[in-house]
């Protein structure tokens, strides 16, 4: 899959799905590999942040990607992380639902923001 993300990011650098899809890809292996995966696949906490950041700076308007970037660092670490992750989902949901998917991620958000209270 990284191999995947990398091609799409060569042929599109400014793809905002993509830095959040290799973002995850990072807090995934991070989450369960944990060390071992640090080392054998290359996974580092700082790049979830950087391409999250590079997400949102090219799609600051996407709910999708602040609600993900909300869940992956509420998986890196959720006491140091729900700060951030609170503001994230406070965005996505002042954003406008103007599709039904936006409806969909919205009550994600939603439930999501009311589970760290």
């Amino acid at each position: 899959m990284r191999e995947q993300i990398d091609a799409a990011l060569a042929l599109e650098p400014d793809n905002a799905l993509a830095h959040m899809l290799l973002a995850n890809w990072h807090a995934a292996i991070i989450n369960n590999s944990g060390f071992i995966g640090r080392m054998v696949y290359g996974a580092d906490e700082d790049e979830v942040f950087t391409h999250y950041a590079e997400a949102i700076r090219l799609s600051p308007a996407s709910p999708q990607i602040r609600i993900e970037f909300a869940r992956a660092v509420l998986e890196l670490d959720e006491d140091d992380n729900s700060a951030l992750a609170r503001e994230q989902l406070d965005i996505a949901l002042a954003l406008p639902a103007a599709t039904a998917f936006a409806e969909v991620l919205r009550g994600e958000a939603a439930a999501l923001l009311q589970s760290l209270e």
